[in-house]
């Protein structure tokens, strides 16, 4: 005669356990420079300790020993997402201490070439942000297109990241035949996309939840901080530097700054994704 056992289901809260998960060093801070001490109960943060690290890989010190035109390559590794910005800098410091005027078409070059190393840098932000929340698909879609600015770059400049293409009073060379041609073939082809960036990963219900209303920063903060860029916009902050102290040809174009005050995760999303838009009216101009 078989036993008959009993089941007895607790109705009471399943009680969960904090824990301190140690994420990092790793790549999303440039290369290692990241760790983050986490403090978990189930998918629930309570607290993030960072653990920030250097970078400056003795950039400064070796700059101590060379000259401008020898220091131009590297400062675009201190941020290859940025590398164009970062060698122009440079440049225009060095041409404002000596009052060199560069010619125009310099200028057009150079302003043309930010704007594609920003572009290039939201999709490369874009990918990677869909697939640390779960969406792996992004990462595939925005590696894609951003291949073809690389691709530009390469073509013009010889290099695809790190590119050292402007230097003290002018560019290295001037652009490849094939530029103008390529650059409004991009564009054409990218307005396509972004509607398919939103179908994807900004109309998401999980991607939503997980960061609407997260993430918080006040103006005050974001002012105290330094945090400007889309970020710093995303709570209201007006720090474009394109609209307050214009540099190449960027008196000439004809862009609006986005700005909101939201200032939660989803917000900046947003305010980036404008931004990818706004990028067309830069490069129309």
């Amino acid at each position: 005669m078989s036993e008959t056992k009993e089941i007895i289901i607790s109705t009471d809260k399943i009680h969960t356990d904090q824990y301190l998960v140690n994420m990092g060093p790793q790549h999303p801070s440039t290369h290692g420079v990241l760790r983050l001490l986490v403090r978990l109960e189930g998918e629930i943060v309570h607290h993030i300790q960072p653990h920030v690290g250097y970078i400056h890989s003795g950039i400064e010190k070796m700059c101590e020993a060379l000259s401008y035109p020898q220091i131009i390559h590297l400062t675009d590794r201190m941020d290859y997402l940025s590398a164009h910005m970062n060698n122009e800098a440079v440049c225009l410091c060095v041409e404002n201490a000596l009052q060199v005027e560069v010619p125009e078409r310099v200028k057009y070059i150079r302003t043309i070439m930010d704007e594609l190393t920003r572009l290039q840098s939201h999709q490369l932000w874009w990918c990677v942000m869909g697939m640390d929340l779960g969406a792996l698909t992004t990462f595939f879609y925005g590696l894609r297109d951003r291949e073809h600015i690389l691709d530009i770059f390469e073509e013009t400049c010889g290099a695809r990241m790190t590119l050292n293409y402007s230097l003290p009073g002018g560019v290295m060379f001037d652009i490849h035949p094939n530029f103008q041609k390529r650059v409004k073939d991009f564009i054409k082809e990218f307005r396509k996309k972004l509607p398919e960036y939103d179908q994807l990963l900004t109309g998401n219900v999980i991607f939503q939840e997980r960061t609407n209303d997260i993430g918080y920063l006040s103006l005050e903060d974001a002012i105290a901080w330094g945090v400007t860029g889309p970020s710093g916009r995303a709570s209201g902050f007006s720090c474009d530097v394109r609209k307050h102290q214009p540099y190449s040809a960027y008196p000439l174009v004809d862009f609006q700054e986005k700005l909101d005050t939201k200032g939660d995760s989803f917000t900046r999303y947003r305010l980036r994704m404008r931004r990818c838009k706004n990028h067309f009216a830069s490069l129309n101009n």
